[in-house]
């Protein structure tokens, strides 16, 4: 699931910073990589997940 989150960004065209794929990759929770889905497909930057 994190892998599909760092995807979408990446193919929307937002820059996902090394620090913020670690983040995502390392998360083994699947309730909160569920929403951060949402946040991929909405946001504008990757500065929001790390705020």
């Amino acid at each position: 699931m994190a892998e599909a989150i760092v995807r979408i960004l990446l193919v929307r065209g937002i820059h996902v910073p090394d620090e913020a794929a670690e983040l995502l990759l390392q998360c083994p929770d699947p309730d909160l990589l569920t929403p951060w889905i949402d946040w991929a497909v909405t946001t504008g930057n990757v500065d929001e997940l790390l705020n």
